[in-house]
C-alpha cells in the first residue's frame, strides 16, 4: 500500500503542490490526470523518492519513507 498525506512542494516563485493526499492499495491501478504544468510529474518524483517534498508524509507498506 502507498499512502501520502499533506504533500506540498514549491519553488521560490510558485506553489506547485499543496496538501496532496492519496492512498493506493496493492494491486490497484491509479491514474493521475491534470493539465500541463499542474505538478503530476513532480508528485511522481516525490512519491518515488527522487525529489523531496516541503511538507507531508509518505508511507509504503507501513514504512515511513519521509526522511
Amino acid at each position: 500500500m502507498l499512502s501520502a498525506e499533506g504533500i506540498s512542494y514549491g519553488t521560490r516563485d510558485r506553489e506547485i503542490l499543496y496538501e496532496i493526499s492519496l492512498r493506493a492499495e496493492a494491486g490497484e491501478f491509479v491514474g493521475i490526470i491534470g493539465p500541463n504544468g499542474s505538478g503530476k510529474s513532480t508528485l511522481l518524483r516525490i512519491l518515488s523518492g527522487l525529489e523531496t517534498s516541503d511538507a507531508g508524509e509518505i508511507w509504503i507498506s507501513g514504512q515511513d519513507m519521509t526522511n
